[in-house]
């Protein structure tokens, strides 16, 4: 390409770009090339872009995804009861003196002096 067939091809894409078109390449199977160039002309015509660009959006574009804060804000509510009885459990003694296996098991594990690992051994749990 000559320097001014470049310079001509890039003043014309910056005066399309002021006029807030951008360049935008596909590939398309031939027989739909005709169809693609069809909905790009509707687009940019002023006559039909605002009819073509609602057809398109209602067709192809998938709704925003809602959190589900906005979900359960939007949900009904009425009649259902939302209050729950606490249930705290069973009482559970978790102090390590409380079983005699996990007192065993840390005397056979730990490095105690000879009398205290003795005292400790003798001391039926």
């Amino acid at each position: 390409m000559t320097s001014r067939a470049k310079s001509s091809l890039s003043n014309h894409r910056a005066r399309m770009a002021r006029q807030g078109f951008v360049r935008v390449e596909v590939n398309v199977h031939k027989e739909d090339a005709g169809l693609v160039r069809g909905v790009a002309a509707a687009l940019s015509d002023p006559l039909r872009q605002t009819e073509a660009r609602m057809l398109l959006r209602q067709r192809f574009v998938e709704p925003p995804k809602v959190g589900l804060k906005a979900l359960l804000a939007s949900a009904p509510l009425d009649g259902i009861d939302l209050d729950r009885r606490r249930d705290f459990g069973r009482e559970v003694d978790l102090t390590p003196t409380s079983s005699p296996r996990f007192v065993r098991a840390i005397v056979a594990t730990r490095k105690f002096p000879n009398g205290m690992r003795r005292l400790l051994t003798r001391i039926s749990f």
